[in-house]
């Protein structure tokens, strides 16, 4: 596994933790993953952990809308924090990856992580957001 794929993974996992908790501590504390990561996942989650947060309100508002107004609720948790992390990573970040690099990568770690057909649902948020981007 990559670094930067390693820290997405533990920033999705990071944000799902804080999705079900509302600690703001899940964002920062990466103990529980530091063994096998390299030092650069460690930064690179912890970049994309603190970025997404500080842009959530407007994140979850481009998720909302490309969802169709679908509740909250609805989208898993798991869902959500992958959707987060690869908006996050498309829209916010001042010199971001290609978005078919982003939306590939919240596809598999969607397909890793999420139920069986969730990674069509990622794929197909992602999709109109870039589109709407024009990226």
């Amino acid at each position: 596994m990559g670094v930067r794929h390693s820290g997405r993974v533990v920033a999705v996992q990071a944000l799902y933790n804080y999705g079900m908790s509302r600690d703001r501590r899940a964002l920062s504390d990466f103990r529980w993953a530091s063994g096998d990561l390299h030092e650069e996942s460690l930064l690179f989650a912890h970049m994309l952990t603190e970025g997404t947060f500080s842009c959530l309100e407007e994140i979850d508002r481009m998720i909302l809308e490309a969802s169709e107004k679908r509740d909250f609720d609805r989208i898993a948790k798991v869902d959500l924090a992958v959707l987060r992390v690869a908006v996050y990573e498309m829209c916010f970040q001042t010199q971001p990856l290609p978005s078919k690099i982003i939306i590939d990568e919240a596809v598999e770690i969607s397909k890793s992580f999420s139920a069986d057909e969730s990674y069509k649902f990622v794929n197909g948020i992602l999709d109109k957001l870039s589109r709407e981007a024009g990226k």
